[in-house]
């Protein structure tokens, strides 16, 4: 094995929880059968959406009711992070309800609120000010989640909800709230051809020490407005003949940028989290590399010329 190889778990920031490097989301319709394979690799982080694209999580969910059902022996092998789009934060109950209806689960490790915009600061900083009430033990939110599905070892122990993040569409806004210190885990858009998120939110984040700063989601590694970067495209200055770099070169990009705990992949079918895994052995791009794949970016979104 190279002796630059990825390692194949992080800690997730200052939650403590340990973290595949490689996390699965279902927004591409990844069946059961395919998820319980990327356990059995290693991968134990999961992520879930009950009500933005459902109907293509919802391949994935019983999968996750195997790993993390009330009274699983494997739900220890599992961090599962479920995400809503409401911003709305007096509707946390309904949104878990549905959650724990569907799933089966006793908690949940990781409470996601998606796609948080520029526009919507005033609705982000709410939920911020409501965090403190919403993860660990003895909340509000807790005793609701007792009483509607009952109380169990694991709900007492653990919390309904154990940490709370939010995914950024604003790097900007992203690196305001990652430094509030309210936040647990902070996901945000980075790869080849968008870099401002690694510069003004994983650059600083990757300074501090582990226990210093929220964890780090990654998503979206391998395409951007345009498409997948690997196909032909006819669009700025790419010549439509060419092909861009692979998949698996775009994770490998990712995890060679600092301060990136988990990169969730997208995958439709097993061979899409092969590609991934096979990243793993080989390790850091070179600097030469990077600025390479950089430079195919920066022709993707029409900033430079093919040389």
């Amino acid at each position: 094995m190279n002796d630059d190889s990825f390692p194949n778990h992080r800690c997730l920031g200052r939650t403590g929880l340990t973290v595949s490097t490689f996390g699965i989301g279902g927004g591409n319709g990844v069946s059961s059968e395919d998820v319980e394979w990327a356990v059995d690799q290693g991968i134990n982080f999961l992520f879930y959406s009950s009500d933005l694209h459902h109907v293509l999580y919802a391949r994935m969910s019983s999968a996750i009711r195997r790993f993390c059902k009330r009274g699983s022996h494997e739900r220890q092998r599992i961090i599962l992070a479920c995400a809503t789009y409401i911003m709305r934060p007096h509707l946390v109950l309904p949104t878990l309800f549905d959650l724990f209806a569907e799933l089966g689960v006793d908690y949940i490790d990781l409470l996601m609120w998606g796609m948080v915009d520029s526009g919507d600061a005033a609705s982000a900083r709410t939920i911020l000010n409501n965090a403190s009430s919403t993860r660990g033990t003895g909340t509000p939110l807790t005793d609701s989640i007792e009483r509607l599905f009952g109380a169990s070892e694991e709900l007492r122990r653990m919390g309904a909800v154990r940490f709370v993040g939010m995914s950024f569409h604003d790097p900007i806004l992203a690196a305001e709230y990652a430094a509030s210190g309210q936040l647990d885990v902070v996901m945000i858009r980075t790869n080849l051809a968008h870099r401002r998120a690694r510069d003004v939110v994983l650059k600083p984040l990757s300074k501090l020490s582990i226990t210093d700063r929220p964890g780090t989601v990654v998503f979206n590694a391998t395409r951007g407005a345009n498409g997948p970067f690997w196909a032909r495209h006819s669009h700025g200055t790419l010549d439509p003949t060419t092909m861009g770099p692979s998949p698996a070169a775009c994770y490998r990009y990712v995890l060679s940028q600092p301060g990136v705990d988990v990169c969730l992949l997208g995958p439709r079918r097993r061979s899409d989290i092969e590609s991934a895994l096979s990243v793993l052995r080989q390790g850091r791009f070179s600097d030469e590399e990077l600025a390479e794949l950089e430079h195919y970016g920066d022709i993707y979104r029409g900033r430079s010329v093919a040389t």
